[in-house]
């Protein structure tokens, strides 16, 4: 991809974009590993701040197999 000096990639739009296409990447990453693993499991906890912007935190922990012991 080729930019122009001038640009800065900053616009909400573009951001926004950006964050779509990274999620996307990692969800196929994560499913890809996690469905090879013989355990896993997922802790989900939301919170809501002083301004009532709900956030949402998602840990997944999985068990990765190794032939060293």
């Amino acid at each position: 991809m080729k930019a122009g000096s001038n640009t800065t990639y900053t616009s909400s739009h573009i951001i926004d974009e950006m964050l779509e296409l990274i999620g996307k990447m990692l969800d196929h990453q994560l499913l890809t590993e996690v469905s090879k693993s013989p355990a896993w499991g997922i802790m989900v906890d939301e919170t809501t701040d002083i301004s009532v912007t709900k956030q949402l935190g998602l840990v997944v922990r999985q068990v990765k197999c190794s032939n060293m012991i």
